[in-house]
């Protein structure tokens, strides 16, 4: 597209040069053949063709002046654009190296994420499956302990192991109460 324009400004000034050249050449021959005509006829001519040529040449003059200055302010838009184009061009770069940068932490959080997968993998296989069974085998261990607890508060002398009694059956609830809540939890996901 700048080529183009410069290609055609240039045409334009050369066409202008070859204008004016030939009005003044055309000119000078007519004022030549006037003045060695020498009448008053060639003279006349003679100022007309001056007058015109002055005329032409102004034309001329000023068509190359209005080019010159369109010319000046399409290289000035180009010179605009190819600042623009090198601005995007920078800013382009600053992205990549932005994206660079943050594939780098994503594959660095991935990588984290993965060993954090593989620990809970590792937790989970560690972890301990409790049936349904053995927790109805908890239920009833507590309730003997809790039956044992009654038979012994009423006795005296035995109240540390009546304490004891009562400790280990409120844990054992607690524990119950806990592994029937992941299980059923479990269960849910399982199901999901």
């Amino acid at each position: 597209m700048q080529n183009e324009i410069v290609i055609t400004l240039s045409l334009y000034a050369l066409g202008a040069a070859l204008l004016t050249y030939f009005l003044y050449r055309a000119i000078t021959t007519a004022h030549r053949r006037g003045y060695a005509a020498g009448s008053n006829a060639a003279a006349f001519d003679h100022d007309m063709a001056m007058i015109d040529q002055t005329a032409a040449t102004r034309s001329a003059n000023q068509r190359l002046d209005t080019l010159s200055q369109e010319l000046e302010q399409m290289s000035a838009q180009a010179s605009q654009q190819l600042d623009a184009t090198n601005a995007a061009w920078k800013r382009l770069d600053l992205m990549s190296q932005e994206m660079e940068q943050q594939k780098a932490q994503a594959t660095q959080q991935l990588d984290t994420a993965n060993a954090v997968i593989d620990e809970l993998k590792a937790e989970k296989a560690q972890i301990v499956a409790v049936t349904p069974q053995e927790i109805g085998v908890l239920i009833q261990a507590a309730n003997i302990i809790e039956l044992a607890h009654r038979t012994w508060a009423p006795l005296k002398g035995v109240e540390p192991t009546a304490r004891k009694a009562s400790n280990v059956h409120q844990k054992l609830t607690d524990l119950n109460t806990r592994l029937s809540e992941r299980a059923q939890a479990t269960v849910k996901e399982q199901a999901a």
